[in-house]
């Protein structure tokens, strides 16, 4: 006789004894569900093929009252058996598959037999009384074979659920062996991806620094004089040039933070579009510095770019600029800082973000675009550098995710932080990650320390505004030590707003200092928030 198989669908994984006790007769003693309970939830510790073939013949033995129990597995038109490591040496004796037209019926349908007077249905081989023959997958079934009375409808729902939960077992170990395999094919086919990509950038940037090179004579008319209309044509080839050479060391920063977080078995990678440098911001700018001659260096590098720059040393200039061209983006370096206006007491600093949304504001100019800067010289160099890789409220999502951007990791990765407060406050920053290693400092003596004697991977300043000294923390904490500069994530505790943040330089801008490239690249850091602004 068949059996169909019951509706329903077993998973290990799911309640193991409740879809067991819905799937076999009310009439089970509570003693075989219990070893059927058993026998089931030890398949999750068998992590071969043949592992699992003999946990289910042993417990099959337990199961039932049988002579022998045997596995078989039907390949390629030949039969493979697996039989029984029970101690019984007499059960041992003459465990012969059972194969007959029944069973070999049930097999290509997937389907429960029961085999009666098994001495005439093999020919003599088996002279026992019954068999019920069970599917385990598509090409392997289980076999019980008994002598006395037959098998009944308990041990047929029996013998399926414990073929059932045998087939889920070696479908999950199949699925494991794919994904082990995917995993070394990706693993090979993005250290091949990196491998192209290095030789493509190689030779991509050779020619191309030439190009540059003998744009530059040719702009700066060192190998004679040029037309107007020469002189316009070299600027626009040294343009885009550059916004070249800019995308191409965007993305190969960031296929290298790609390629960290797959071998570091992490599928974090940078969000936002980091290559996307020649879209950045193309048109005039007005340009806000806290000095002079760093606004003026910067200005002139936009400018061998062919942007159109002018350079206000204060609010008034920035806004009479802003209703004269009000499609002009306002480009602020952070720490700027402002009186609060309107003879207010209160004594209130603004800084760079909060001094450019009023500027914006107070021109009259829906349509400017605002981006923020971070630049400090450098000590005792004088070079230029980034200063803030990051701007952000005290929020502590706000905070993981530039953390995220500037260093392409998740919160779950192990991160040693060092958080300097220059609020005096008492209470820690709350929410951080429980995987970031924190220590806090609160004097400018300690950072020195700290940043010297520490191998940290982040820092992160706590300020309600923005002075000389939060200026003067970042300078400290920006100095070369042990080879690397320490990326910065200001976090303004004093910020009205809950949402908005920028991200003033990911990994390109950590470690050098910025070139004319970066610099084009950079201009990328509008305020996101949680609307999507």
């Amino acid at each position: 006789m068949t059996d169909e198989d019951p509706d329903g669908e077993f998973e290990l994984g799911s309640d193991i004894r409740t879809t067991l006790e819905n799937a076999v007769p009310d009439d089970i003693s509570p003693h075989r569900l219990d070893r059927l309970h058993d026998i089931a939830t030890g398949f999750v510790d068998r992590s071969t093929e043949t592992a699992v073939y003999h946990h289910a013949i042993d417990g099959a033995y337990d199961l039932f009252d049988v002579r022998y129990v045997v596995i078989v597995i039907s390949r390629e038109d030949t039969w493979t058996t697996v039989t029984s490591t029970h101690p019984d040496l007499d059960a041992q004796v003459g465990q012969h598959p059972i194969i007959c037209a029944a069973v070999e019926t049930a097999m290509d349908r997937n389907e429960t037999v029961v085999v009666d007077d098994l001495e005439a249905a093999t020919d003599g081989l088996v002279p026992l009384d019954c068999a019920l023959s069970t599917p385990i997958d598509d090409t392997t079934t289980l076999q019980l074979v008994r002598d006395g009375d037959g098998f009944d409808e308990v041990d047929v729902q029996l013998a399926k659920l414990l073929g059932w939960v045998a087939g889920s077992r070696l479908e999950q170990l199949s699925l494991r062996d794919e994904v082990e395999t995917m995993a070394d094919h990706l693993t090979s086919f993005t250290d091949f991806q990196g491998e192209v990509l290095e030789q493509t950038t190689h030779d991509l940037r050779t020619p191309l620094t030439s190009v540059i090179g003998y744009v530059e004579l040719l702009v700066n008319e060192d190998v004679g004089p040029l037309t107007d209309e020469q002189r316009a044509v070299a600027r626009v080839v040294r343009r885009k040039a550059t916004d070249l050479d800019a995308a191409i060391e965007a993305l190969t920063s960031s296929f290298d933070t790609g390629l960290t977080n797959v071998r570091a078995g992490r599928s974090t990678v940078p969000s936002g579009d980091s290559v996307a440098v020649s879209d950045a911001v193309d048109g005039p700018f007005v340009f806000l510095s806290i000095d002079d001659e760093l606004g003026t260096f910067l200005a002139a590098q936009l400018e061998g770019l062919d942007y159109d720059v002018t350079v206000a040393d204060d609010r008034e200039a920035a806004r009479e600029a802003l209703r004269r061209t009000p499609s002009l983006t306002l480009l602020v370096d952070l720490f700027v800082t402002g009186d609060e206006p309107d003879g207010n007491s209160s004594g209130t600093v603004e800084n760079g973000v909060t001094v450019a949304e009023r500027i914006g504001r107070e021109a009259g100019t829906e349509e400017t675009t605002i981006s923020m800067v971070s630049f400090l010289r450098d000590e005792p160099e004088g070079l230029v550098q980034l200063g803030v890789s990051a701007y952000v409220p005290e929020r502590p999502g706000a905070i993981v995710e530039a953390v995220e951007q500037v260093l392409g990791v998740d919160e779950s990765e192990h991160l040693r932080v060092l958080v300097f407060d220059a609020t005096a406050s008492e209470e820690p920053i709350g929410g951080l990650p429980p995987s970031w290693e924190v220590t806090a400092v609160d004097q400018l003596e300690s950072v020195q320390t700290a940043s010297k004697t520490g191998s940290y991977d982040l820092a992160l300043v706590r300020a309600s505004d923005l002075t000389g000294r939060e200026l003067e923390i970042v300078r400290t904490l920006r100095q070369r030590q042990r080879g690397r500069r320490l990326p910065v994530v200001l976090v303004d505790s004093g910020s009205a707003s809950a949402d908005s943040q920028y991200t003033l330089g990911g990994k390109l801008f950590i470690q050098r200092p910025p070139s004319v490239s970066d610099l084009a690249s950079m201009l990328v850091s509008s305020p996101t928030d949680d609307d999507g602004r």
